[in-house]
C-alpha cells in the first residue's frame, strides 16, 4: 500500500480577517495543507505557534499589538523547526533583508495567485527541510538608500565691528535659523515621502486583493447560486471596498497636508473647534457624546488645516471609547511661554505609555480592525499639521483612563489671545 504524504501543518497570522479567511481557504482547498491555527496579531500568533508547533507559519508584517518583525524571533525561539514565510505587501529590499536576517525562510509579496501561493509554500517548506542549508531567498545585494545625510549647517558669519553692524548681524542670524529650519523640514518631508510610498502601496493594494480573491472563490465554488457562505464572501467584498475608499481618502489628506501651501491668517481657535464639531455632528449625536469647549485663543495658522487637526482629535475621542460608554470630550487652552497650550481630553480607552510615540506614526494601529474603525492615519495627519505650524503634539493617559492630547502652537507676532 502506498503511504499517504502527511499534510503540512500551517498557522496563519494576519490582522485582516478577510485575508486570513482567503489564505486558509486557499491552503485547505489545495489538499496539501492542514490549517491548525490562526491569529490576528503577532503576540497571539506567538502563542498559537508555541502551542501547536506547526511545520509552517504564514506571517503578515504590519499588525497591532506585536508586528511580524518582533514575532519572528519569539516564534523561532519556542519552535525552532518551524518554517516561517512572511507574506506582506511591503515592497522594500531593506524590509526583506530584515525579515531574512531574523530567521524567516522567505519573504513573498502579497498578490500572488492562490495556485501559485500553495505551490510556492510547498517548495519553500521542502527546501527549508532539505539538504540545502541556504535561505530560499537571499537578502538583496542592494537596499533602499537611507535618509540622506543632512548638509552641514552653514557656518555662522561672525561680524565684528561697531554697533552699526548689529541690524545686519541680526538679519543674518535670522536667515541662518530659517535656512536650518527649512533644511530640516525638507529632510523630514523626504523621509516621510519614502515611507509613505512603501506603506501606501501595501494598504491601497490589500483591499483590491481581497476583492479579487473572494470573487474568484465565489465564482469557482458557487457559480450562479448563492448560499450562506457565498453571501458571506459578498459581505467581505463590500467591506474591502469600503476600507479601500477610507484609505484613499485619508492618504489623500495626508499627502495634501504637506504638499499644499499654507494660507496663514489670524484664526480664532473657537471657530476652528466649532467647525470641527459641526463636521462631526452626526457622529456626536449617534454616540450621545458631550463636547465642552473652553475659552480658546487666536493663533496664526491655516484655518482648514487646523479644522482638520481638531476634527481628527475629536473623531479619535468618539471612536476609541469603551462599549456602552457615552464619549465626553473637553477642549481647553492656557498660555505657554512659547505660545498656546491647547488640550483635548477624553474618557476613552486610553493609551499605554509605551505607545505614546507610536500612535503618531503612519498606519500604526494599537487595536485590531474588528475592534475599532479607522485607517491608522488620523494622528499622523495631526502631527504633520502641528509640525507645519511650528508646534508640537503629544499624548498622555493610561489604559481605560482616557487620554489627553497636548497641542503647543507658537505665539506669532501681532496675534494675541
Amino acid at each position: 500500500m502506498t503511504a499517504v504524504a502527511a499534510r503540512i501543518r500551517v498557522v496563519v497570522v494576519d490582522d485582516a480577517e478577510p485575508v486570513r479567511r482567503l489564505l486558509c481557504a486557499t491552503l485547505e482547498r489545495d489538499g496539501g495543507f492542514e490549517v491548525v491555527g490562526q491569529a490576528d496579531n503577532g503576540l497571539e500568533g506567538v502563542r498559537v505557534v508555541l502551542a501547536e508547533r506547526p511545520d509552517l507559519v504564514v506571517l503578515d508584517l504590519a499588525m497591532p499589538v506585536m508586528d511580524g518583525l518582533e514575532a519572528i524571533p519569539k516564534m523561532l525561539a519556542g519552535s525552532p523547526q518551524t518554517c516561517i514565510v512572511v507574506l506582506s505587501g511591503f515592497d522594500a529590499p531593506q524590509v526583506e533583508s530584515d525579515v531574512l536576517g531574523l530567521g524567516a525562510a522567505a519573504y513573498i509579496p502579497k498578490g500572488v495567485s492562490p495556485l501559485q501561493l500553495a505551490t510556492t509554500l510547498k517548495q519553500l517548506y521542502g527546501r527549508a527541510n532539505g539538504d540545502t542549508p541556504e535561505a530560499v531567498l537571499s537578502p538583496p545585494e542592494t537596499t533602499l538608500a537611507g535618509n540622506p545625510t543632512a548638509a552641514p549647517a552653514p557656518e555662522e558669519i561672525r561680524l565684528q565691528g561697531a554697533d552699526a553692524l548689529a541690524p545686519l548681524r541680526s538679519e543674518l542670524g535670522y536667515a541662518n535659523r530659517e535656512l536650518e529650519r527649512r533644511t530640516d523640514e525638507l529632510a523630514r518631508a523626504k523621509a516621510e515621502l519614502e515611507q509613505f510610498a512603501s506603506i501606501a502601496s501595501h494598504d491601497l493594494a490589500e483591499p483590491l486583493r481581497n476583492v479579487t480573491g473572494f470573487v474568484t472563490l465565489l465564482l469557482e465554488d458557487y457559480g450562479d447560486r448563492l448560499e450562506a457562505d457565498a453571501a458571506e464572501y459578498v459581505r467581505y467584498i463590500a467591506e474591502g471596498v469600503t476600507r479601500m475608499q477610507a484609505l484613499i481618502d485619508d492618504l489623500l489628506t495626508f499627502s495634501r497636508v504637506g504638499a499644499r501651501p499654507m494660507q496663514m491668517t489670524s484664526v480664532a481657535c473657537g471657530e476652528v473647534v466649532g467647525a470641527a464639531v459641526d463636521a462631526l455632528s452626526a457622529r456626536i449625536e449617534a454616540t450621545g457624546a458631550t463636547v465642552s469647549i473652553g475659552d480658546l485663543p487666536r493663533v496664526q495658522g491655516d484655518f482648514a488645516q487646523l479644522v482638520q487637526l481638531f476634527e481628527n482629535l475629536l473623531g479619535n475621542a468618539l471612536t476609541f471609547v469603551a462599549p456602552s460608554t457615552s464619549p465626553r470630550v473637553e477642549v481647553t487652552a492656557v498660555p505657554d511661554p512659547d505660545g498656546w497650550h491647547l488640550t483635548v481630553t477624553d474618557n476613552g480607552v486610553g493609551i499605554d505609555p509605551k505607545d505614546r510615540d507610536r500612535v503618531f506614526r503612519v498606519f500604526q494601529r494599537l487595536h485590531g480592525r474588528d475592534a475599532y474603525e479607522g485607517t491608522g492615519l488620523g494622528l499622523a495627519i495631526c502631527e504633520r499639521i502641528v509640525q507645519r505650524h511650528g508646534g508640537h503634539i503629544s499624548v498622555d493617559g493610561a489604559p481605560q483612563q482616557g487620554s489627553t492630547f497636548h497641542v503647543l502652537l507658537p505665539r506669532m507676532a501681532g496675534v494675541t489671545g
